[in-house]
C-alpha cells in the first residue's frame, strides 16, 4: 500500500520495491481512495505509473485475456504496468446503501462501499488475487522463487546443485555428530544424577533406621515405667501394728 501522493511513489517506496521486485509479485495499492476524487485518482495512478517505468520496476501484470469474465479498464489497456496499480480503501463498519448493509463509510454528505467502483478497485484486486489469476500468481511465485535462488547459489560460486547437496551432507554430518555427543552427555549426566540421588537415599534411609530404633527403644522404656508405676499403684498397702 502507498500513499495517494499526486508527486508519484515515496523515495522509501522506491527503495523497497527496487529491492523486492525481483523477488516477489509486485501489486500496489494506493490507499485512502475515499479521499480523492475520480480524477485525482487517475492523476496518482499516472505518477505512479511513470516511477515505475523510469526506475524499471516489474509489477505483476495480468494479462486481458486471461480471464474473460475479468474488466480491465481503459488504462490497463494502454499501460500494463497500470494493472497492478489499484486505488482501494477499507472499512470495518458497515453502512445503509439502497436498504442494503454493505461495508464502507459514512460522511456528513453521504454514504460510500469498498466496492463503488468509481473511484474504488477492490472488487478487481479481490477478483485477480483469490480468483481469476491465483493460479497464475502463484506459478510466478515459484519461478521468482527459482531465479532467486539461482542466482543466491551463484554469488556463493556454486554452479551446480550437486556441489550443494554434498556441502549440506557434510553439514548434516557433522551436525548429527555433535547432537550425537549431545546425547550422549546428558546420558551421563542423567546416570550421574540417578547414582548420586540413589546415594543420597540410602543414606536418609539409615538415618530414618536409627532414629525409628531409637525411637522405639524410648517408647518401650516408657512403657516398662508406665507397667511398673501400674503395679506398684494396685498393690494393698499394709499398716504396721504396735504392741
Amino acid at each position: 500500500m502507498v500513499q495517494p501522493d499526486p508527486h508519484g511513489l515515496q523515495r522509501i517506496d522506491l527503495e523497497f520495491l527496487l529491492k523486492m521486485h525481483k523477488i516477489v509479485n509486485v501489486v500496489i495499492g494506493i490507499a485512502k481512495a475515499d479521499t480523492l476524487t475520480a480524477g485525482e485518482i487517475s492523476a496518482v495512478k499516472a505518477a505512479i505509473s511513470a516511477d515505475i517505468q523510469r526506475h524499471d520496476i516489474e509489477l505483476y501484470t495480468p494479462e486481458a485475456d486471461f480471464d474473460t469474465n475479468m474488466e480491465i479498464d481503459t488504462q490497463t489497456a494502454t499501460d500494463g504496468q497500470t494493472s497492478s496499480v489499484f486505488s482501494v480503501f477499507s472499512s470495518t463498519k458497515r453502512v445503509k446503501v439502497d436498504g442494503n448493509l454493505m461495508l464502507g463509510r459514512e460522511y456528513p454528505w453521504g454514504s460510500i462501499t469498498i466496492t463503488n467502483e468509481k473511484i474504488s478497485d477492490f472488487t478487481k484486486l479481490r477478483n485477480m488475487l483469490v480468483c481469476s489469476h491465483m493460479l497464475d500468481l502463484i506459478d510466478r511465485t515459484n519461478l521468482l522463487y527459482e531465479q532467486f535462488r539461482t542466482d543466491e547459489l551463484l554469488k556463493l560460486g556454486l554452479t551446480n546443485t550437486t556441489s550443494l547437496m554434498n556441502e549440506f551432507k557434510i553439514k548434516d554430518d557433522k551436525l548429527q555428530e555433535q547432537l550425537k555427543a549431545i546425547e550422549d552427555m546428558s546420558q551421563k549426566l542423567i546416570c550421574k544424577v540417578e547414582n548420586d540421588a540413589a546415594a543420597q537415599y540410602e543414606d536418609a534411609y539409615k538415618l530414618y533406621e536409627d532414629n525409628q530404633r531409637d525411637l522405639l527403644a524410648r517408647l518401650t522404656k516408657e512403657k516398662e515405667k508406665m507397667q511398673a508405676y501400674e503395679v506398684l499403684t494396685k498393690a494393698p498397702m499394709r499398716v504396721a501394728r504396735t504392741g
